[in-house]
């Protein structure tokens, strides 16, 4: 198992980063793709969406299962399409004006390491840019 790990600092409060990346409705405004709820009620252990994302170079449909919530410290969720399954989890800590966010992804593959790593560094500064755009 292959490991990327990503850390940004976001000026924003903790509560409004936590609430922002746990809800996955707001993923297509910095990670692309669709997303769809699946389960009623607040985002919790147990929660499950259906997401349509780009997966080289092709669309893929992953059914994301929520695996750890823990109010504005950790968000653990886990990515199935098939029989391959990815965890990724995101660890957030206050800072003095904002948010130190650290986001860990479980790769099986190797080789999917360096353009995962891309992505997601994208993809958080993509988030950065538009929470503190938000004030």
């Amino acid at each position: 198992m292959t490991k990327n790990e990503h850390e940004i600092v976001i000026n924003c409060p903790i509560e409004r980063a936590f609430q922002f990346v746990t809800d996955l409705e707001t993923w297509p405004q910095w990670h692309g793709g669709e997303v769809e709820k699946l389960t009623p009620g607040p985002v919790g252990v147990g929660t499950v969406w259906k997401a349509t994302a780009q997966g080289q170079g092709r669309p893929m449909v992953v059914t994301v299962d929520v695996t750890s919530y823990e109010l504005n410290r950790q968000f653990g969720i886990t990515h199935t399409s098939g029989t391959i399954q990815v965890p990724q989890i995101f660890f957030f800590r206050p800072l003095a004006g904002g948010t130190r966010l650290v986001m860990v992804l479980s790769l099986a593959d190797p080789e999917m390491a360096p353009p995962a790593q891309q992505q997601w560094d994208n993809d958080l500064t993509s988030l950065k840019q538009l929470l503190e755009a938000q004030g």
